[in-house]
């Protein structure tokens, strides 16, 4: 108790020094809001608004605590166009009630355990990040429990938080001083990085990596000293040149990136990187990972030429209505523009045309057969494919999995049980009736339809191309009953092979402690020598 009376203290001191705060908002790097913290007796308030998809939403609350440190009181007014939320809360029986409403109407209560390692937190306001300063010591424990109370969701996460090797230092207005990173993490998952003051424990800023969103104490500027942080493997050394290409798939335009060994000038086989599920870059850019482009400088430099390309719905990310999302399938979402951009492969001068090969990843993987049929006559092209994380062949089943998953790294989590509800519901109705009911998860009925009546391990059975289907020892997306089942129903061809690459998560990265669950994807990180090794190996085959 007399650390937290000392940390209590150093807060009170800092707050002394200064009773108001302004912080900012940060989305994609760009300041997108800022909020005026005040003290108040017992706690603070903030006032702010920020801009987020074009829309302006003010925000207002109060936080007060107890003498333990815990929460004692909370109130939140939020209004976007159409609507305003509020977050009220109760106290009894060493628990925190808080009731969320919308335009006045009760739309949701729950109660929460109070104890001294509770934080509230919203996604939508800043200044409540330097809560952290009272659990976080510069110099304390590391790991340390904090649990985030996120209002308008409901819902309560653990986190462990666990300060980070390495020095960095802040400045403000001509003051300079070091700082330390912690990493706050639960295996929902999520990650929240944030910088305290070594001498007196402020939170200076804060991010989560996932929604690429940050908040910081204005003014301030934040640089690394001795970062610890892995090294970078030696293949991202190797000397390389790009040029940018464009993919034309009927009125759509994708850009992508065409990658081989600095000073070639051979024409090259040819692979093409077919990216995953969403609106996946070029990069393949998850958190701190940017796994295609990993893969198409380490293929590079194995004597290949390299396309990856941004995937339509990340190309038209802002252009919902050229989309038509309602009438997407497999064709509009991969099919058309991997085979356009295969033909364009083959026709630049950096290729050689009779030498092409595909790479995809995930759902990426899992249509690469598809694309080959859709080729047509032009499939002769294509010598091999290597499928890297494919899902089984019931896309629904795979999906369910997957979500379970999910809700045991979360026990009695309302919203992933409801979701996975749903998605039993919509496909147990689909194979009754042929039909799904409705959207889901951001997909289509139309959609779903058309996944779950196609059959690429079919596809992949009537192909004559060379394979190499391999996945991560610890990916749990892609898991070993998916290869296991391409195994099965591929049984028999012998230009086929599998391989499990050991400690290796569903984006080819090295997890050497613990499972992956998905947290680590936010963390700085790189695709396995020994991966890109495997798929250049697959490759020459």
């Amino acid at each position: 108790m007399r650390r937290w009376a000392a940390v209590a203290a150093a807060c009170a001191a800092i707050v002394s020094a200064a009773a108001e705060e302004r912080w900012e908002f940060l989305l994609g790097g760009e300041v997108a809001g800022s909020e005026i913290v005040e003290e108040t007796a017992g706690g603070f308030s903030g006032i702010g608004s920020f801009s987020f998809q074009g829309a302006r939403i003010e925000t207002a609350y109060t936080l007060a605590f107890e003498p333990s440190g815990a929460p004692a009181s909370y109130t939140l007014g939020l209004t976007v166009p159409g609507a305003r939320v509020g977050v009220v809360s109760s106290v009894a029986s060493g628990a925190m009630t808080l009731t969320v409403s919308q335009n006045g109407a009760v739309a949701g209560s729950k109660a929460f355990p109070l104890s001294s390692s509770l934080v509230i937190l919203d996604n939508s306001v800043f200044g409540q990040y330097r809560q952290l300063a009272r659990l976080l010591s510069p110099e304390g424990p590391s790991p340390a429990d904090v649990q985030m109370l996120v209002p308008q969701a409901l819902s309560l996460i653990r986190l462990e938080a666990v300060r980070q090797p390495g020095t960095w230092r802040w400045s403000e207005a001509g003051r300079s001083a070091a700082a330390v990173l912690w990493e706050l993490s639960s295996p929902a998952p999520l990650l929240v990085r944030a910088w305290q003051d070594l001498s007196t424990g402020r939170i200076l800023q804060a991010e989560l990596p996932q929604a690429k969103t940050a908040v910081r104490l204005a003014g301030v500027e934040l640089t690394a000293e001795a970062a610890g942080r892995a090294a970078r493997p030696d293949y991202l050394a190797a000397p390389v040149e790009e040029k940018n290409v464009t993919i034309v798939s009927g009125r759509f335009r994708m850009g992508g990136t065409l990658t081989r060994a600095k000073g070639a000038s051979a024409r090259l086989p040819g692979v093409l990187i077919v990216g995953g599920s969403g609106p996946t870059d070029r990069d393949g850019e998850v958190g701190g990972v940017r796994m295609y482009r990993d893969l198409a400088v380490g293929l590079a430099a194995k004597g290949f030429a390299v396309l990856r390309f941004d995937k339509r719905t990340y190309a038209y990310r802002n252009d919902v209505a050229a989309l038509d999302a309602d009438r997407m399938g497999l064709r509009e979402e991969y099919l058309d523009d991997t085979v356009a951009a295969v033909k364009l492969l083959a026709a630049d001068p950096w290729v050689d045309a009779s030498r092409l090969s595909l790479v995809g990843h995930s759902l990426g993987a899992w249509v690469l057969p598809l694309v080959v049929e859709a080729l047509g006559p032009d499939s002769a092209m294509v010598h091999r494919l290597v499928l890297v994380a494919p899902p089984g062949g019931d896309m629904g089943a795979t999906l369910l999995r997957q979500l379970r998953f999910r809700l045991s790294l979360n026990p009695g989590e309302p919203s992933a049980a409801n979701l996975i509800a749903d998605a039993e519901a919509a496909f147990a109705a689909y194979h009754s009736t042929g039909r799904m009911p409705g959207p889901l998860l951001g997909g289509s009925a139309s959609y779903w339809e058309d996944v779950l009546r196609s059959d690429p391990i079919g596809a992949a059975a009537r192909r004559t191309q060379g394979m190499l289907l391999l996945r991560g020892g610890k990916d749990f997306q892609a898991d070993a009953s998916d290869l296991a089942e391409w195994q099965r129903r591929l049984a028999g061809r012998r230009n086929i092979s599998f391989l499990t690459l050991a400690n290796l998560n569903h984006l080819l990265v090295d997890v050497p402690e613990g499972p992956s669950t998905g947290v680590e994807y936010f963390r700085e990180g790189w695709v396995s020598p020994a991966a890109v090794e495997a798929v250049a190996a697959g490759l020459a085959r």
